[in-house]
C-alpha cells in the first residue's frame, strides 16, 4: 500500500511540475501581435452560413485562438497549413465559441494561409500517408451520407458514428446543446467499445486470440485518427488500448487505474487539455459512471427503474452528470435538468444508429446499394432523435449561472464534490 501511495505521489508531483512549467512559459497574446502557426487539420473547419448572398466563413480553433477566414478556398481534414496574421482580443459575444472552448480569448481574422509541402523524413511521411488515407475515407463517407440523407440527419449520423460535426446546421447544433445531448455527436467510449468489439469479433474468427487483439488495437488507433483525435476519443482509445493490452497479458479489472493513467499521459503530452472543456467533461463523466452507477444499480436493483427499458440509460446519464455538473455550469453558464429525460428518451437509438451508420459507411465504400439501404433504415431513428431534441430544447427550466467575470465561487464546487463523495461512500458502505 505504501509503494502505491509513493508511486501515485511521484506521478502527481511530476504532472504538477509539467503543468506549472508549461503554463508559466506559455506565449501571451496581445492586441495587434503578428502570429505564425503551423497546423495539421484533424477536422474540417467549421463553416458559418452566409446571408444575403454572402458565402460565409471557415473557422478553426488552435492555440487558444479562434481563426476566421473566407469560405473559399476550402480547407479540409489532413491539410497541413502555415497560418500567419494579426490577433485581436475576443469578447464573449458568441455562446457557441464558449461551448467549444471556454479559454478562447483572441481571434485572428483573414490570415494568410499557405499549404505546407510534405516533409522529407520517414515519420512525417508516414503520418501524412495515414492522414491521406483517413481523409479519403472521410470524404467518401460524408459524400455517401449527404447523398441519401438530408443535411441535419447526415450531420447527426456523422457525429454519432465518427464525432464529425463540421457540417451541422447552427440551429440544430444549438438545439443539441440546449437539450443536453451534445455528447452523442462526440465520438467517445461507446464508439470505441463497439468498434473494438466488432473488429475483435471479425479477427478472432480467422486468427489466434492474442494476434486478433493486437490487430484490434491497431483498428482502434485508426478509428481514433479517422474521428479527428478529439479529447473524448483519445481518452476512450487509450483506455481501450490499456484494456486490450490487459486482456493480452491476462490481467483484467483496472478501470480506475486506466482512467487516471490515461488522463496523466494525455496531460503530460498536451497540458492545454487541462483547460479543455471536452477533456474535463469526458474525464468527469467517465469517473461518474465508474463510481456512482454501480452504487445506484444496487439501490435500484429491485425497483421499477431496473424493470424499464430506459432504466440503465437513466442511471448512466444521472451518474455522468452528477460528477460533471459544476463543469457544465461554469463552462456553459447553464444546465438543463430536462436533459436527463431527453437522454432517457433518445439514448436507446444510439446503438442501432452506430451499427447502421457504421455498416452503411463501410458498405458505401464497396457496395453503394447496401450502404443506401442501411442509411434509409437509420432514417426513422434519426427523425425520432431530431424531433425529440427540437421539442425539449425550447422548454424552460434551465439553471443559469453568470460566470463571465469568474464569479462562480470555487468553495461551492469543492463543497459539492465533498458532499457527493461522502454520499457515494456512505451509500456504498451501507449496501455492502
Amino acid at each position: 500500500m505504501l509503494r502505491v501511495f509513493i508511486f501515485c505521489l511521484v506521478l502527481f508531483l511530476a504532472l504538477s511540475l509539467r503543468l506549472v512549467w508549461y503554463f508559466s512559459s506559455q506565449e501571451v497574446y496581445y492586441d495587434g501581435q503578428k502570429v505564425e502557426i503551423r497546423k495539421t487539420l484533424l477536422d474540417n473547419p467549421r463553416i458559418t452560413e452566409g446571408k444575403n448572398g454572402f458565402s460565409g466563413y471557415q473557422i478553426i480553433y488552435t492555440n487558444r485562438l479562434k481563426i476566421i477566414f473566407p469560405r473559399f478556398p476550402e480547407y479540409h481534414y489532413a491539410d497541413n497549413l502555415l497560418i500567419s496574421g494579426i490577433v485581436s482580443r475576443q469578447e464573449y459575444g458568441n455562446e457557441k465559441s464558449k461551448v467549444l472552448n471556454k479559454e478562447i480569448s483572441f481571434v485572428m481574422k483573414n490570415p494568410k494561409i499557405e499549404p505546407v509541402k510534405n516533409e522529407k523524413d520517414l515519420f512525417s511521411a508516414s503520418v501524412k500517408s495515414l492522414l491521406s488515407l483517413t481523409s479519403y475515407i472521410r470524404q467518401k463517407v460524408e459524400h455517401t451520407f449527404n447523398l441519401y440523407l438530408a443535411r441535419d440527419e447526415a450531420s447527426l449520423l456523422m457525429g454519432i458514428v465518427f464525432g464529425i460535426k463540421s457540417q451541422m446546421n447552427n440551429d440544430y447544433f444549438t438545439a443539441l446543446k440546449n437539450a443536453g445531448v451534445m455528447h452523442v455527436i462526440a465520438a467517445s467510449g461507446m464508439n470505441v467499445t463497439m468498434v473494438g468489439g466488432f473488429l475483435e469479433g471479425i479477427f478472432i474468427l480467422i486468427l489466434k486470440r492474442q494476434f486478433a487483439l493486437v490487430l484490434t488495437l491497431f483498428g482502434i488507433v485508426f478509428y481514433a485518427v479517422l474521428s479527428g483525435l478529439e479529447p473524448s476519443i483519445i481518452r476512450a482509445s487509450v483506455m481501450a488500448v490499456f484494456a486490450y493490452s490487459a486482456a493480452i497479458l491476462g490481467k483484467q479489472n483496472f478501470s480506475y487505474i486506466s482512467l487516471f493513467v490515461t488522463a496523466f499521459v494525455m496531460l503530460m503530452l498536451e497540458p492545454d487539455l487541462m483547460q479543455d472543456v471536452g477533456f474535463q467533461l469526458s474525464f468527469s463523466s467517465t469517473l461518474g459512471i465508474l463510481s456512482i452507477k454501480p452504487v445506484l444499480s444496487k439501490i435500484t436493483a429491485k425497483s421499477f427503474i431496473s424493470g424499464i427499458g430506459v432504466g440503465d440509460d437513466f442511471l448512466t446519464t444521472f451518474s455522468a452528470q452528477a460528477v460533471s455538473l459544476p463543469i457544465m455550469l461554469t463552462s456553459f453558464s447553464s444546465y438543463n435538468p430536462v436533459s436527463i429525460l431527453v437522454n432517457m428518451l433518445v439514448l436507446w437509438t444510439i446503438p442501432p444508429l452506430m451499427i447502421l451508420g457504421g455498416v452503411g459507411a463501410i458498405a458505401g465504400l464497396i457496395l453503394p446499394f447496401l450502404g443506401q439501404i442501411c442509411l434509409y433504415l437509420s432514417l426513422p431513428f434519426l427523425l425520432f432523435f431530431k424531433k425529440t431534441v427540437m421539442l425539449f430544447s425550447g422548454l424552460p427550466g434551465k439553471i443559469s449561472v453568470d460566470v463571465r467575470n469568474e464569479n462562480f465561487p470555487w468553495q461551492i464546487t469543492v463543497g459539492y464534490y465533498l458532499i457527493l463523495v461522502s454520499l457515494v461512500l456512505f451509500i456504498g458502505k451501507k449496501k455492502k
